[in-house]
């Protein structure tokens, strides 16, 4: 069972590419998701992987490959991953999704570091090198596996991670470019309301291309309104440091997000929600540090209530545009972070 926000959620941060990263408790659904959603689309296995992470991935020959130069070849990795690649550069009108399970089980700076560089850029830019074109007439499998493959706009990167021991945490490189939102738990009660038996859903048998369904954003969509909050919350996090803040990518990545939220029910996801949303999976995922450093804008309790916090203020000045529900919860919890272990997450 999921909360309707949630799919809601997941549909608009998939459709407007990059990268999208389902957080939340172990046994939420994350995994089962990705593969209920991919078959809502009607998309076979060869539009979809599933590839789960292992701990030893360094660098990203882990899951493309290498050129085999003393025995002329190219050696793809076992991961199917960039068959996968190859298969979407050949079909751009249809809709390819890769599931990187448990990613954060790896650095993912460093054996995703390519793709992280790839999506800064414009979908017809992005070339992904796997061996020097000069290397070609050497190889015996050239035809098969190219110097480059192009990582259109039709393929979709979806990460579940877990935050425990046995996980890494993400860098400001992989949050500034990724979606991370984090499933809600459902009330126990719900479970009541499920079917005895697992029922069988008549999927598509045709393949939906998710990326034909997304709004061009070529031209700014944000009011003056949320422009000026975006501006003053920026601001706010640049006091802390130089690095903090929210830079231009983020700004047209949250624009896109409001450009395509479900517009067959408004009720479903207004756009004051989706913008308190945008904020925690866009911004405040990247706020984190010492109770000296974060304390200035997240506040401390008097008891029991967060008080002198400017992030609340600023929340408070922008009512108009949303209640910030979201956003108010997550410096709250920030907050409880500090005074428990003098640091937040």
């Amino acid at each position: 069972a999921f909360a309707e926000e949630d799919l809601l959620n997941c549909q608009t941060c998939l459709k407007t590419g990059g990268l999208t990263i389902l957080a939340g408790m172990s046994g939420t659904g994350k995994s089962q998701l990705v593969q209920t959603y991919r078959k809502s689309l009607g998309l076979s296995d060869t539009h979809f992987l599933f590839l789960p992470v292992s701990p030893s991935w360094t660098e990203d020959a882990d899951m493309i490959g290498f050129v085999d130069s003393m025995n002329g070849v190219y050696r793809s990795a076992e991961t199917g991953f960039l068959e996968l690649l190859l298969r979407a550069e050949r079909a751009p009108e249809e809709t390819f999704i890769v599931c990187l399970d448990e990613m954060n089980l790896a650095r993912v700076e460093h054996y995703f570091s390519q793709f992280l560089s790839l999506l800064e850029l414009d979908a017809s830019d992005r070339q992904l090198p796997l061996y020097n074109p000069s290397l070609a007439e050497t190889l015996s499998n050239a035809d098969d596996y190219p110097p480059s493959v192009q990582i259109g706009d039709n393929i979709r990167f979806v990460g579940t991670v877990n935050v425990d021991d046995s996980t890494h945490p993400f860098s400001d490189k992989v949050l500034d470019r990724a979606n991370v939102m984090t499933l809600q738990v459902q009330p126990f009660l719900d479970m009541l309301a499920l079917p005895s038996e697992r029922q069988s859903i008549d999927y598509t048998s045709d393949p939906i291309a998710l990326h034909t369904f997304r709004a061009s954003t070529e031209t700014i969509g944000l009011s003056e309104e949320e422009l000026r909050f975006l501006w003053a919350l920026h601001e706010q996090l640049a006091t802390l440091s130089p690095h903090h803040g929210i830079g231009p990518r983020v700004v047209r990545q949250i624009d896109a997000y409001l450009q395509n939220i479900p517009t067959f029910d408004t009720d479903r996801l207004p756009r004051g929600r989706a913008l308190d949303l945008q904020i925690v999976q866009r911004v405040l995922s990247k706020v984190r540090g010492s109770d000296d450093a974060l304390r200035p804008i997240v506040g401390r309790f008097d008891h029991g209530e967060l008080v002198d916090s400017p992030l609340l203020d600023l929340f408070d000045r922008y009512a108009s545009l949303s209640s910030f529900e979201a956003s108010r919860a997550h410096v709250t919890d920030q907050a409880r972070e500090l005074d428990r272990h003098g640091y937040a997450f």
